[in-house]
C-alpha cells in the first residue's frame, strides 16, 4: 500500500485529544518519540449526516430531515461519537429528534461532569474560552488582552492568559496543535451558555 509516498506499513493513531497524541510523539522520554507526524483529517460534515440519515431511512424505515439532523450535528460540536449516540437512540426508541437530542445532551452533561467543571472555571477562564471558541487567533495581543480586561473587570496580562490556556488544556476542555485550538468537550460550550 502506498500512502503519502511511503510503501511500508503505515499506522493511524487516534486518541481522545490532539494535544495528548501530539505529546506522545514530541516527548523524547516516551516510546513513540519522533515515530510519527500529525496530519489533520478533515471534519466529517453533511456527507456523514446524509449517510446516517440514509441508513435510518433505507434499513429501518425511519424518516428524519437531513437539515434537522445537520442542525443537531452542529449542536453536538461536530462530534461523530455523540452524533452516533443520537442515531442509536433514534434506532432503538423510534423517537423524535428533539427527544433524542435531549437524551444525548443529558448524557453528555453527566458523562463530562459539566456541572463540576463549570464551577471550577473563573470568569477569566470562561472569557478566554469564549475567545478560543470564536476562533480569535491573537489571544495574547494587546488589543485582545485589553478586551479581556474590560470583560472581567481587572487587568489581564499575557502570562495570566497563557496560564488560563494551560489550565483549559490540562482540564481537557481544549487542546492545541500548532497555532490552532480545538474544543475537546462537545456540548460544554452550549452548557456554559445555558
Amino acid at each position: 500500500m502506498k500512502w503519502f509516498g511511503y510503501s511500508d506499513i503505515c499506522v493511524v493513531y487516534s486518541g481522545s485529544s490532539r494535544s495528548g497524541i501530539d505529546a506522545m510523539f514530541k516527548d523524547k522520554n516516551k516510546a513513540f518519540y519522533n515515530s510519527a507526524f500529525m496530519i489533520d483529517f478533515p471534519r466529517l460534515g453533511i456527507e456523514f449526516v446524509r449517510h446516517c440519515r440514509n441508513i435510518l431511512h433505507k434499513d429501518f424505515g425511519l424518516n428524519y430531515d437531513t437539515n434537522e439532523l445537520m442542525h443537531y450535528y452542529n449542536k453536538l460540536d461536530h462530534s461523530p461519537f455523540w452524533f452516533m449516540q443520537l442515531v442509536n437512540y433514534l434506532l432503538v426508541h423510534h423517537a423524535s429528534l428533539k427527544e433524542g437530542i435531549n437524551f444525548v445532551n443529558k448524557t453528555i452533561i453527566e458523562d463530562g461532569r459539566f456541572d463540576v467543571l463549570a464551577k471550577e472555571l473563573t470568569t477569566l477562564d470562561k472569557t478566554i474560552l469564549h475567545l478560543v471558541v470564536m476562533g480569535v487567533e491573537k489571544i495574547y495581543s494587546l488589543s485582545t488582552l485589553s478586551e479581556i480586561s474590560n470583560k472581567v473587570g481587572k487587568k489581564t496580562s499575557s502570562s495570566s492568559a497563557q496560564g488560563v490556556i494551560r489550565k483549559l488544556i490540562k482540564k481537557g476542555i481544549i487542546s492545541q496543535y500548532k497555532d490552532n485550538f480545538y474544543i475537546e468537550l462537545p456540548g460544554f460550550i452550549n452548557y456554559l451558555k445555558e
